[in-house]
């Protein structure tokens, strides 16, 4: 008996010790990894960023364009569905190209003001503008169990253009080429300016449902019940602008859509192009950014600072300008720290100012 308990403390006596090497080593081995990050961290501030991903916080990118006749770029962009919100400075972009030199220029800084030519701003609402936010999508084909409504929150559109109305008949609302014919959705977001005060009935034509919001309530929903929400297309509005925004889908077959209003002078007809408007002031720089909106930026690498290599006093290299003379292309990123980040080939075929950059 004696023995056996021996045997038995032995076993013991042997498995803390293999635990307790077995904690030396993990231990040892996160301090290495932590050392490793650190230097890294200190040494290649880029290298890092782009290396360290792995959340779903991401930018989606959807449109680059020459931005003015100098080296800027205009960018388009919006955080994606189901991201966290993020601050300004736990954002950063990232410019480099090799130039005709075979020299290799690197830009780079946060998406705080200082570091662009002109601050963050939300894209619809820079200036007073007409026309409506057009957002395109393609919806999954729901012959099966049409009724439920295409989730917009949580889906990445197609296209983002604008569009003077949300009028159209027939086709895939113009040919809009990335846009299925048939199971296909369009969101249009903005203001309508009412001329005068008076109490407003709000009509439509559509093929196959819609519903349309006049600051927040709800004044059509043809096709598509909302539970707990009763259509009011009457509504008193006072002289002024007001919110609107336009839901629309496509299942198969025709399709058209057209908003109409009436009042106590005016009978029923189509709202004048004049009463849409996709911005109505200047907004101020945005320092906190949010998924579901629209942002635009000008990205200049003078803003930028210096990245892995100093890059000399040529602050307009890897811009338009730059690319298109000498037959180059840029890579442009886009990081969330601790998220994703998103990564763009850049070659200009046109340095006209507003011209697209693929």
């Amino acid at each position: 008996m004696q023995r056996k308990q021996k045997d038995i403390l032995a076993m013991v006596g042997v498995d803390t010790m293999v635990v307790f090497i077995a904690t030396i080593l993990l231990s040892t081995l996160v301090m290495v990894t932590i050392v490793s990050v650190a230097e890294r961290v200190i040494q290649t501030p880029e290298r890092v960023l782009i290396e360290t991903i792995n959340t779903g916080d991401k930018i989606l990118l959807h449109e680059v364009y020459v931005y003015d006749g100098f080296d800027n770029y205009g960018l388009v962009w919006e955080l994606a569905p189901g991201s966290m919100p993020q601050s300004a400075e736990d954002m950063y972009w990232i410019l480099q190209c090799t130039d005709e030199n075979n020299e290799f220029r690197s830009y780079w800084g946060n998406f705080g003001a200082t570091s662009f030519h002109i601050p963050p701003a939300e894209f619809s609402n820079e200036s007073i503008a007409e026309g409506l936010l057009g957002k395109y999508y393609d919806v999954s084909d729901r012959s099966s169990d049409p009724n439920p409504w295409p989730e917009f929150a949580f889906s990445i559109p197609q296209l983002i253009r604008y569009d003077a109305n949300p009028n159209f008949v027939g086709g895939n609302h113009n040919g809009v080429g990335s846009v299925d014919a048939d199971w296909y959705a369009i969101s249009w977001t903005g203001y309508l300016y009412v001329d005068d005060t008076d109490t407003y009935t709000f009509s439509e034509t559509v093929n196959d449902r819609a519903r349309v919001w006049i600051d927040d309530q709800l004044v059509i929903a043809t096709g598509v019940a909302i539970e707990g929400y009763d259509p009011k297309p009457s509504i008193h509005l006072a002289k002024g602008y007001y919110s609107i925004t336009i839901h629309y889908e496509q299942q198969t077959l025709g399709s058209n859509f057209e908003l109409s209003w009436s009042n106590s002078t005016s009978a029923n007809a189509p709202i004048s192009d004049d009463n849409y408007y996709r911005s109505i002031g200047s907004s101020s720089a945005v320092s906190e950014f949010y998924p579901g909106v629209i942002y635009d930026i000008s990205l200049d690498q003078m803003n930028g600072d210096v990245g892995s290599n100093n890059p000399s006093a040529n602050n307009q290299a890897c811009g338009p300008n730059h690319l298109y003379n000498e037959g180059l292309s840029a890579t442009l990123r886009l990081i969330i720290a601790g998220g994703q980040y998103t990564e763009a080939e850049l070659t200009v075929n046109n340095p006209q100012v507003g011209s697209r950059v693929t």
